[in-house]
């Protein structure tokens, strides 16, 4: 399944706000290394259970998760192994892409 959203984010933290059915959440989280500002106005959320989307997550670093040049790939994988993805097109590039790693939260809006 997938939901439209907006993502953004600068230095080590990022925030989303998806629409999953007619739901909405959002998604707090931290990224490592920091980040210059990025946003993107159309990013993508895949999932595949509903219930997902209330549980923190790491980003995955096996799967390269990164933001940069124009893209942004984000995996996220809870502790039970159910992945994720977030991805999207930078509203503005950046000048080179970055593998991040980190930790994020979803919240029921």
């Amino acid at each position: 399944m997938s939901a439209k959203g907006t993502i953004k984010g600068s230095g080590k933290n990022f925030a989303g706000r998806f629409t999953p059915k007619e739901y909405s959440v959002h998604l707090y989280g931290t990224l490592d290394p920091p980040l210059p500002p990025f946003s993107v106005s159309e990013a993508i959320l895949q999932y595949n259970d509903l219930a997902h989307l209330g549980e923190t997550y790491t980003i995955a670093i096996t799967a390269p998760s990164f933001v940069g040049e124009a893209l942004l790939n984000l995996k996220l994988v809870n502790a039970g192994g159910a992945e994720l993805t977030i991805t999207g097109v930078l509203d503005n590039p950046l000048t080179e892409k970055i593998p991040v790693s980190g930790t994020a939260r979803w919240f029921w809006a």
